[in-house]
């Protein structure tokens, strides 16, 4: 069985209207929008993941994949959440993140010296984020990134599971100091529940029966 997001609108609602931006908020913490000079290109997530993808990779299919699938008018933030699905699909997103942040001097050069990623990244914070996203690694997703428009999730579902309330410096501060479940470690146990309930889905109603 696979988790596929076209046969499941919940799935795609987690993913899209919480997972991404969650990791994208990470992500953008401390990021300049101009490197240098206010007249110099404008840096998004999906430029610095282009910057810091070697083409021998794995990263580089799930890059290459997202620029094929991409309309020509998507815009980064629908090129991001397609690059994540790619990578969930190929088990490589814990393993990319620790790759994305090992490009210490373009990371200097495009955050500020505050960014999560640049004071966190040898500490016990950023390993626990990578932990959380590894636990999703053995899930066996067949992902597929559309827009909006084109998705199943009706207008009425086009909303976060999470509190209104959160936001994800407070908990990158929270976390330093106290343990508590996490928003990923919410979404991880959701994804894994509905991975769990689509087990249960197939297995026939008579062996149900002999169970019971």
């Amino acid at each position: 069985y696979f988790l596929n997001n076209q046969t499941n609108p919940e799935l795609d609602r987690i993913l899209r209207f919480d997972f991404c931006p969650l990791l994208r908020a990470v992500l953008e913490d401390g990021l300049r929008q101009h490197s240098g000079s206010l007249f110099s290109r404008k840096m998004n997530l999906w430029r610095l993941i282009d910057l810091t993808t070697p083409l021998n990779s794995r990263f580089n299919e799930a890059k290459v994949k997202v620029q094929t699938d991409s309309s020509t008018n998507a815009d980064w933030i629908e090129k991001f959440n397609s690059f994540v699905y790619q990578l969930l699909n190929l088990h490589e997103l814990a393993g990319w993140l620790t790759h994305f942040v090992l490009h210490r001097t373009v990371l200097k050069t495009y955050y500020e010296s505050w960014a999560f990623l640049l004071v966190n990244s040898n500490k016990d914070i950023f390993e626990c984020l990578t932990n959380q996203l590894e636990k999703l690694s053995p899930l066996s997703f067949r992902l597929r990134y559309t827009s909006l428009s084109n998705s199943r999730i009706t207008l009425t579902n086009q909303s976060s599971i999470l509190p209104k309330k959160f936001h994800v410096r407070t908990w990158l501060r929270e976390r330093k100091t106290q343990v508590k479940i996490s928003p990923k470690d919410a979404i991880s146990s959701r994804v894994s529940t509905l991975s769990q309930r689509h087990k249960s889905d197939l297995i026939p109603v008579s062996k149900r029966h002999e169970k019971l």
